[in-house]
């Protein structure tokens, strides 16, 4: 039996879709007869660090500090904010070790890791997102002597800097299969690297829809009927927006404080606020609830598959060369709902009850998803 190994956002992560997309590839690739792992990569800590800074800027360098500043502050004054916080960062913890994987390895090991393995596969996610960068993300590992292919990596941008595009062509020779998960990137990619590349679905799409529904666990305190609002950045008017459409009619549940730390208008704006919700529950909020309202890609790639009602926001502005929205509207074009993202907030009073015409939807994505399990079965292997 081969051994693959997959290198992905996965050391310490405390993100719902990355994770989720961590275990479906690997599930995934098991289920096709490979003996296969998460390799527990991890940059060094510095060098890390330095590339973010220098992929945020000065501004957003700032602002991070800031906001974590802010959360630390507002740990002090309520410590049960800070406890409920660890208690999710402890449910996601404990799904991230449930996912067989390595050994954490550095830089300075990647290379006798690696050895141990047939095949290497990188993605999915924002692996390829350039504050995320190392050459081991593109599997440019010295001496590795087997496959090595991407499986639906994101840049998580619509442009790169010259700089950027440079780097790109010296790491990604070595592979030798290209998929990536918007056709952004896929453009791109072509153009700097001279080479075949494909847009495949995110891997959790490659699990299907009643596999989720068994996985799902129902978290503690929720009522039979509501509304799901997940947002993972700023965007105070559109969660205003979305109480006051739906709280008087049902709960408005949400999970608080979510990547850019604390925010009031995550308790301000929502009737539930839920803290003890691992992945599994996090799958069962959205397979049960009303509709879904999220800025999230993978609340939106869950909501789609599970076929249930759900408008996507945008996160970040539209002229910000490092928005990751064209993740989100590249997924709902390709599923010809692309009315669905909503750039002015105000619309969804009179929106909410259009429905989506899951028939349509399903046609395209199930030919989507034989093209994804396809391009996994052809180049694992070729």
């Amino acid at each position: 039996m081969k051994k693959v190994g997959i290198i992905t956002i996965y050391h310490n992560n405390r993100n719902y879709g990355g994770l989720l997309q961590a275990y479906a590839l690997r599930q995934s690739i098991s289920n096709l007869g490979y003996k296969c792992d998460i390799i527990d990569y991890t940059q060094n800590a510095a060098s890390y660090k330095f590339s973010r800074m220098c992929n945020l800027g000065l501004k957003r360098t700032f602002e991070v500090v800031r906001n974590k500043v802010l959360t630390k502050i507002q740990y002090r004054r309520h410590p049960a904010l800070k406890k409920s916080i660890d208690l999710r960062n402890g449910c996601l913890h404990s799904f991230e070790a449930s996912i067989p994987h390595t050994a954490t390895v550095h830089d300075d090991g990647i290379e006798a890791k690696a050895a141990e393995y047939d095949i290497l596969v990188c993605g999915s996610d924002q692996i390829w997102n350039p504050g995320l960068w190392s050459p081991s993300m593109f599997l440019d590992i010295p001496k590795f002597s087997g496959k090595r292919l991407s499986y639906a990596a994101s840049i998580g941008r619509n442009q790169l800097t010259t700089k950027e595009q440079d780097y790109i062509s010296k790491h990604a020779q070595g592979l030798n299969h290209i998929s990536v998960r918007e056709k952004s990137a896929e453009k791109m990619l072509k153009q700097i690297l001279k080479k075949e590349v494909i847009t495949v679905l995110d891997p959790t799409f490659l699990i299907n829809p009643d596999e989720w529904k068994a996985f799902a666990r129902k978290p503690e305190g929720v009522s039979e009927k509501y509304v799901f609002s997940f947002f993972l950045g700023n965007n105070e008017s559109a969660k205003k927006m979305i109480y006051d459409t739906f709280s008087k009619e049902m709960p408005v549940i949400t999970i608080p404080h979510l990547q850019t730390g604390f925010k009031a208008e995550d308790e301000k704006y929502s009737t539930i606020q839920l803290y003890k919700v691992g992945p599994r529950e996090w799958v069962w909020l959205i397979l049960n609830a009303q509709a879904v309202l999220t800025d999230s890609f993978h609340g939106t790639a869950f909501s789609i598959n599970l076929n249930k009602e759900v408008f996507s926001f945008p996160k970040g502005s539209k002229e910000d060369k490092q928005s990751i929205n064209s993740r989100l509207s590249d997924l709902l074009k390709m599923c010809g709902i692309e009315n669905r993202f909503l750039t002015d907030c105000s619309t969804i009073k009179n929106r909410v009850h259009e429905k989506i015409d899951w028939t349509s939807v399903n046609e395209k994505l199930d030919r989507e998803k034989r093209a994804a399990r396809d391009y996994l079965i052809k180049s694992l292997s070729d």
